[in-house]
């Protein structure tokens, strides 16, 4: 309900209680005709703001915005929980053997179906448990790269991920970053959940830790 249509309501109803005092107070016949005259008046605009009213939606109860409310800031808070988790993923001080606990557990916080880190020779360096298709994923994530070389040498700017459908309805992320003078790429695979491009970004700073300590090694 707006305020404009309350204004008018209550409008309507003072008018009509100043008409009804006035046809008692008031002897003359015509006063009387004219105040018939103006109740009649006010009624019929009293039933037009009825009609009004009638037309406007209902308005929605509190714990209903509330649902409402929730439901569209779910997937954003979701999001934000995520990427806390994946950023404060500890490594360990293993090197090259840390890799597939980190990648378990980036897949596990993200959901994500199995996640392959892989150079830019497109061999695999390590994949999370249960990983399928790993040197495929690593193969293609060099491509990726090629890419990216391509576009600085055109002094374009660098693309640095990319999300691919399948025919089979499945998503895969392959993110590109930098550790040192190294070109690494993570892909992680995920079946019925979209997947943004920046999906991973806070997964990049447990395994760049993670190969600094390797490199060093």
């Amino acid at each position: 309900m707006t305020p404009l249509v309350v204004v008018l309501a209550a409008a309507a109803v003072t008018a009509l209680l100043i008409a009804g005092y006035l046809f008692g107070a008031r002897a003359g016949r015509a006063a009387r005709a004219a105040m018939l005259e103006e109740r009649e008046a006010q009624g019929a605009r009293v039933m037009a703001l009825e009609a009004r009213l009638a037309a406007q939606p209902a308005r929605p109860r509190d714990d209903q915005v509330k649902t409402e409310l929730e439901g569209m800031l779910a997937p954003l808070l979701d999001r934000e929980r995520i990427g806390r988790e994946l950023s404060g993923i500890r490594v360990g001080g293993g090197g090259l053997g840390e890799l597939p606990k980190l990648l378990d557990a980036i897949a596990q916080k993200a959901g994500f179906s199995h996640v392959v880190l892989s150079d830019e020779s497109g061999l695999p360096l390590a994949a999370s448990t249960g990983a399928a298709e790993v040197e495929a994923l690593a193969g293609t994530a060099a491509f990726f790269l090629t890419l990216a070389e391509r576009a600085e040498r055109a002094e374009l700017p660098r693309p640095m991920s990319c999300v691919v459908l399948d025919e089979t309805n499945r998503m895969t992320l392959h993110r590109m970053f930098v550790v040192g003078a190294a070109r690494y790429t993570v892909s992680a695979v995920s079946r019925g959940m979209n997947l943004a491009p920046g999906a991973l970004d806070p997964a990049l700073s447990p395994l760049e830790r993670a190969l600094t300590r390797r490199e060093i090694a």
